[in-house]
């Protein structure tokens, strides 16, 4: 047992190395290869479960914001950056109303929504894990997006619409509407420019309800970055409270996006400057509370497509001790 703890901790270590940035990216993520082996197949990353809830993961760089169709310089440079970053882009929905969700919607907003009304669905909201710029768009503080002077598009284009001109004409007119942190809320108004009162902020245990059935739970899981939240996706029942408050409901998650939290065998940086490893333990330790069953979907693709809480808890962060964790970081 004692060797099995070492070799954790050892395995984190070597973990936290590979976490570390070898490139000047101020928020962005260096893929680590900690785990090889595949995500078992049953697990579908693109499926329409039984009960009518819509679901769609896209890979930034393969499904979505492919190089092979960019059409100006600077598509063609983030679109190549949105390959080697791997951000998954999720559509959750209510197959019965047609609306959907688009979470982290970054890179290529028109090809989300061009795939979204190719499955019959109306993106109607947007939802952040973090405020991140692999997440939401807008400023970029890396070559060569900032000497283009140009923001990446993302939460804008959802919020506002992608045409400059015809949100200048509509006077920057709210066309869905946009969930993230309350903590990071500011910065994300900030970072995008998107005014502040399109965003609701989100408290643990927040709850949003999208169409007849589909219930968005939200818990606070900061250490990657002070507002980062998992998203528990539901089937609300009959007599559910209508969205808003915190206090959960629905019935039991059929799956979680955890965004930058919790990835297949690791889990998002805690080196970055507003990051914190002691938070992160905390965070793995509510998102190790759920099922061992539960789905797991990631907010990259660096090491696998999906996972389970009880295989991270046999396999992955999810199974150290809190001293293998600190010894490691």
């Amino acid at each position: 047992m004692q060797q099995q703890s070492s070799s954790r901790a050892l395995l984190y270590h070597l973990l936290l190395l590979l976490l570390r940035p070898t490139s000047p990216l101020p928020d962005g993520e260096t893929p680590p290869h900690v785990r090889s082996n595949p995500p078992p197949a049953q697990l579908s990353n693109q499926f329409c479960s039984s009960n009518g809830i819509y679901f769609r993961q896209l890979l930034a760089g393969v499904d979505v914001a492919k190089p092979s169709k960019a059409r100006t310089v600077f598509e063609t440079q983030s679109f190549k950056f949105a390959k080697q970053m791997q951000n998954y882009i999720y559509l959750i929905g209510d197959r019965e109303t047609g609306d959907t969700v688009v979470v982290d919607g970054c890179w290529d907003p028109k090809g989300i929504n061009k795939l979204a009304k190719q499955d019959g669905m109306k993106i109607v909201g947007f939802v952040a894990t973090h405020y991140h710029w692999d997440h939401v768009g807008g400023q970029v503080d890396y070559e060569p997006f900032k000497s283009m002077n140009v923001d990446l598009p993302g939460l804008k284009d959802f919020v506002l619409g992608s045409s400059k001109r015809k949100r200048e004409l509509n006077n920057n007119e709210i066309k869905r509407k946009a969930w993230i942190s309350s903590i990071e809320l500011e910065k994300t108004a900030t970072r995008t420019g998107v005014p502040r009162e399109a965003l609701t902020g989100l408290e643990d245990g927040s709850v949003v309800d999208i169409g007849a059935r589909l219930r968005l739970t939200f818990r606070h899981t900061p250490g990657h970055s002070p507002g980062s939240m998992v998203v528990l996706v539901s089937e609300r029942s009959p007599n559910d409270e209508s969205s808003g408050g915190g206090g959960g409901g629905g019935g039991k998650p059929l799956f979680m996006v955890s965004g930058d939290t919790l990835f297949p065998g690791s889990c998002g940086r805690v080196d970055l400057p507003e990051s914190d490893p002691v938070q992160m333990w905390d965070s793995l330790q509510i998102v190790k509370g759920y099922s061992d069953d539960l789905v797991v979907f990631p907010g990259h693709a660096y090491s696998g497509s999906n996972t389970t809480i009880g295989k991270e808890s046999r396999n992955g962060l999810l199974g150290m001790t809190k001293k293998e964790w600190m010894r490691g970081r």
